[in-house]
């Protein structure tokens, strides 16, 4: 059986606070104390920066070695798990979605939360040196003010979450741009994100190509060239890959997958992942705890 919710985090001290926000300075501590390599998840986004390392952070199963100066965006739900650390540095920011949602302060709160979903399935995300500093310096920042809880902290921890997220942003648009920069025009990209932060509504190409302000059938003939895939197949593979995610990380049943992703119908939506993956929502679910039970077997206390 895949074993769940195992803290990576001293919940203590976030049970002390009147937020839903907490940081941990040397993440390390937390992670070798805590059965960080057995799978596990938590209720709560994580921003989770790391140093250096000589383990491997498998996320959802894949693996990401040889890290230094990156940083993992995890949203709820999320399996992740360490692979043979002996050291690890580096800093954890954890919120949950009360803590954006507050209507005393953020009317992008929603975006923000968008733009984390976004990136979360990236992997990690490098930072080169002068990156690195500013990113270091504003996660200090924010222990400090966690740590002194002065007047309006909340509201200050709030604003420099929004500029990380920011910064965090822009670096991977700029890698995305560096490595595939004949692959995807402008407008392919900002379809591409459209279709992330929307697909789960169910959004037909229409929607999209009057956001971007072009025909349908531009819209098909630019999305076609530059990916290969029509514009209704890059939104039905990127909602099988939410279903995916929910699948092998939520206890959630079928029907609440599919009602989530905006099926209707559940059965229409078990022919429609059967169809993309080769094997039955169901089938898929099995395949992923099998595998789990076999790379860490509960040993018996």
């Amino acid at each position: 059986m895949r074993r769940t919710n195992i803290p990576v985090v001293d919940l203590t001290e976030r049970e002390q606070t009147d937020i839903s926000f907490g940081i941990t300075e040397n993440v390390g501590v937390s992670i070798m104390n805590n059965n960080a390599e057995n799978p596990h998840r938590h209720p709560f986004y994580e921003i989770l920066y790391i140093e250096e390392t000589d383990g491997c952070h498998v996320v959802n199963y894949t693996p990401c070695a040889e890290i230094h100066k990156s940083v993992f965006l995890l949203c709820p739900g999320q399996v992740h798990y360490w692979e043979n650390p002996t050291y690890v540095s580096g800093m954890l920011i954890y919120f949950d979605e009360e803590f954006l949602l507050d209507s005393t302060f953020s009317v992008n709160a929603v975006w923000e939360l968008n733009l984390f979903k976004e990136m979360c399935g990236i992997g990690a995300i490098a930072l080169a040196d002068e990156e690195d500093e500013g990113v270091l310096r504003l996660l200090k920042m924010m222990h400090g003010e966690f740590q002194r809880k002065e007047e309006e902290y909340a509201s200050t921890l709030r604003a420099l979450l929004n500029v990380i997220l920011i910064r965090l942003f822009r670096i991977h648009k700029r890698e995305c741009q560096s490595s595939r920069p004949h692959v995807y025009s402008s407008l392919c990209e900002e379809f591409r994100r459209l279709v992330l932060l929307h697909a789960a509504e169910r959004r037909p190409v229409r929607y999209y190509a009057q956001e971007l302000s072009i025909s349908m059938g531009y819209l098909n003939e630019l999305v076609k060239r530059q990916t290969g895939l029509t514009p209704g197949e890059v939104i039905r593979k990127t909602m099988v890959a939410e279903a995916k995610r929910l699948i092998a990380n939520t206890d959630l049943s079928m029907t609440e997958i599919a009602e989530m992703l905006g099926f209707r119908d559940g059965s229409y939506f078990c022919r429609l992942f059967k169809k993309e993956m080769g094997i039955s929502p169901i089938k898929f679910r099995q395949t992923c705890a099998s595998l789990n039970e076999e790379r860490f077997a509960v040993q018996p206390e």
